[in-house]
């Protein structure tokens, strides 16, 4: 019945956020449709050509805040029906730079010339950065960039995986195929490891979003959100963070509405993931074989199992006191388990505001064939708003909210139950698939009494593998677990024309927050120790050592709780001008933040004041430089704040003339970098300090 609820709270939920986020877009132009019932409507012809004066087919064009996609037809033309001599037209093709005109210039001026940027200089070729925005021609590191249409197409509830291949010297190890994603899993507790790593150049990447530090796993987020994912590698970039960023940055931004659009995505989808490949364990007349050969080849002439011991474990008879065979695989995991993916997204704005707001549905069944239903959903939910307050004021306001919802049968016992959480594993399957890999499958049979009188079975261990993993996954009890995440996010952009052109101020403040609650019932099964070859089935299971009583929990208990908050802030003022054939773009940043996880001793502090300055002539040859003076309190007392100075170099050699002739060529950039930065992953606060514990034991030495 519980299970039934959820389905039908996600359900309900995800229709009242969808419509929730229909709606505002839908009134946002209720008065201006009103208004243009009263005017007649008029065709205007619009003819767009290149800088040579060519017709220009194929060029997108949008009539006001989006009513209206097309394109030029093969003469470089198109007709548009106006409403309103107030309308616009967006005119845009990839690689030149766009032109908004208003409907009446078309009117005295139905012709328009597209001129082409300089190759990476459009406004597509922005690369999003740590408190900047650069666009790729002026790089002088290595820094990748895509947008989401990649990650859309991998079928997976977590965003790492969608980075495989994406982009070359980012390797992604995907360590284990549990469904959903742990927020815990970088901390170690409980057994639990990273379950999909990303790395470049052999070190772990840290991951920014929308300019705050924090894992993916604490803000799982859908491919619908995303705008542009940057792999940073580099170190001038790098040092614009600080010491946390030393092996690297993924750097991500959700999306944001644009002016003069309006778009609406609606997607579902549903499918099947497989399990491509498991370890390949030994049957129990094959271990029985191999085990021979290991103990012959070692000169060991006793304990051989005979042909007739083969033979019986051929059977693959996974209940046989004397000659079990038990295939863990084919009974506890199935290879297959569905997918479900469902969102709702809208974007649009106008000159005064900009408005893009996305909620989705994620998902996933279980790999388990046996124990407690298994599962994991999550709903996300983001709104992000730009309001141009007036002529010198800009406010952003970010709003995240998550739900995740996970229910699993537990997997191994612990009777320390309550706040805090048990010593159980925070994921199942890993757990799962270890105790298969050292439980050879003749080690004992899965019952030693299964008689329907029973209240629950007698399971079999062995005085060398203590653990049952048939056991283990169907009668150590289940949980309900929820995990529930919110943030909040304001900008406050400043436009200082009128002290120094090109000055801008920016005022960031952020607070995130994650709480997990997991609540279920931790219980364990009889077990009896046995040896197959030495049980003689004349004296029956009365002559076995029971090894532990079964534990039947009364009522729910709160197996396990975690929680974080994040708070950043920084200050940003920039300077970004253009004189005549050179460019200057120059930062001043001062930023800090707390981290307050479980399982650290105290938050992870950071603050650095960041200085950086870029220039560039012609857009060919260009220079930059980051000083970066930070602390973290990851430091040694005293050695807390460093200084990290960073310079890079980079020349567009195919625009000089003596490349020209090589058409065959058409970009090409030599750049480098050099400099110093310090580093501090944070593993764990005070590891540089001596540590002592007190033990009740005599050690003798001399």
């Amino acid at each position: 019945m519980k299970l039934l609820n959820k389905e039908i709270y996600l359900r309900y939920g995800l229709i009242l956020f969808a419509l929730l986020l229909i709606l505002p877009a839908a009134n946002l132009n209720a008065q201006k449709r009103a208004e243009v019932k009263k005017q007649k409507s008029a065709v205007v012809t619009l003819k767009v050509t290149n800088e040579k004066g060519e017709a220009f087919p194929g060029v997108g064009i949008i009539l006001g805040e989006g009513l209206v996609h097309t394109e030029t037809d093969a003469t470089g033309t198109v007709n548009l029906t106006i409403h309103s001599d107030k309308e616009f037209v967006t005119i845009s093709s990839p690689g030149y730079e766009s032109q908004v005109l208003l409907v009446t210039e078309l009117t005295s001026t139905p012709s328009v010339k597209l001129v082409k940027s300089k190759m990476f200089m459009t406004t597509d070729d922005n690369v999003n950065l740590p408190y900047l925005t650069m666009k790729k021609r002026h790089l002088t590191g290595s820094t990748s960039v895509f947008d989401a249409i990649a990650l859309d197409r991998y079928p997976t509830n977590d965003i790492r995986n969608a980075l495989t291949g994406l982009v070359t010297g980012m390797e992604v190890y995907e360590r284990d195929g549990s469904p959903g994603v742990s927020a815990e899993e970088k901390l170690g507790a409980y057994g639990s490891s990273e379950k999909v790593g990303l790395y470049s150049r052999g070190t772990s990447l840290m991951y920014i979003i929308d300019d705050v530090r924090m894992d993916i796993t604490e803000m799982p987020l859908d491919p619908g959100e995303i705008e542009s994912v940057s792999l940073v590698r580099d170190i001038v970039v790098k040092s614009m963070y600080g010491p946390a960023a030393a092996n690297g940055i993924v750097f991500i931004k959700t999306k944001r509405g644009r002016k003069n659009e309006r778009l609406l995505n609606v997607n579902l989808e549903q499918g099947v993931s497989t399990i491509d490949r498991l370890p390949e364990w030994v049957s129990g007349a094959d271990y029985a074989r191999l085990n021979n050969l290991a103990k012959t080849n070692s000169g060991i002439t006793t304990g051989l199992y005979s042909d007739a011991d083969i033979d019986a474990y051929a059977l693959n008879d996974p209940y046989d006191m004397n000659h079990p065979s038990v295939n863990y695989q084919d009974m506890l995991i199935k290879k297959t388990r569905g997918f479900t993916r469902a969102n709702v997204s809208t974007s649009g704005g106008t000159e005064a505001m900009q408005y893009s707001a996305y909620i989705g549905y994620n998902g996933e069944g279980d790999n388990f064939n046996m124990g407690s239903t298994a599962g994991y959903k999550r709903i996300n939910a983001r709104s992000n708003l730009d309001i141009r307050i007036n002529d010198f004021l800009k406010v952003q306001v970010n709003f995240f909210a998550g739900l995740s919802l996970r229910d699993s049968p537990n997997y191994g016992y612990t009777s320390t139950v309550g706040e805090g959480g048990s010593q159980m594993g925070i994921v199942e399957m890993p757990n799962l698939l270890t105790d298969i890999t050292n439980t050879p499958p003749i080690a004992f049979p899965v019952y030693i009494n299964n008689d329907p009188s029973l209240k629950s079975p007698w399971y079999g261990i062995s005085s060398s593998y203590g653990t049952n993993p048939v056991g283990n996954l169907v009668k150590n009890g289940y949980y309900n677990e929820s995990g529930r995440s919110g943030g909040i996010n304001s900008l406050f952009e400043w436009n200082m024309e009128n002290i120094l052109p090109g000055l801008k101020s920016r005022t960031f403040v952020d607070f995130n927050t994650f709480y997990l609650l997991r609540i279920g019932k931790a219980e364990n099964y009889t077990a009896y120790r046995i040896d197959p070859r030495t049980y003689d089935p004349a004296l029956g299971i009365t002559s076995l050592t029971k090894a532990w009583d079964g534990v039947d929990a009364t009522s729910y208990s709160n197996l396990h709780d975690f929680y974080f908050q994040n708070y950043a802030a920084y200050e940003n003022l920039s300077y970004d001008k253009k004189f005549g054939s050179g460019y200057v773009l120059a930062t001043a940043t001062y930023r800090l933040s707390s981290i307050k996880r479980n399982g650290f001793e105290e938050p992870q502090r950071e603050q650095a004041g960041i200085l950086s300055a870029l220039y560039s002539y012609n857009d060919k040859y260009t220079i930059q430089g980051v000083l970066n003076y930070g602390g973290t309190s990851g430091l040694p007392a005293g050695k807390e704040y460093s200084l990290s100075p960073t310079i890079g170099l980079s020349w567009i050699v195919s625009e000089e003339n003596f490349m020209k002739s090589l058409t065959f060529l058409s970009y090409m950039k030599l750049r480098g970098e050099f400099g110093s930065i310090t580093s501090d992953e944070f593993r764990s606060p005070f590891l540089y300090r001596d540590r002592w514990e007190w033990r009740s034991e005599f050690i003798a030495g001399y």
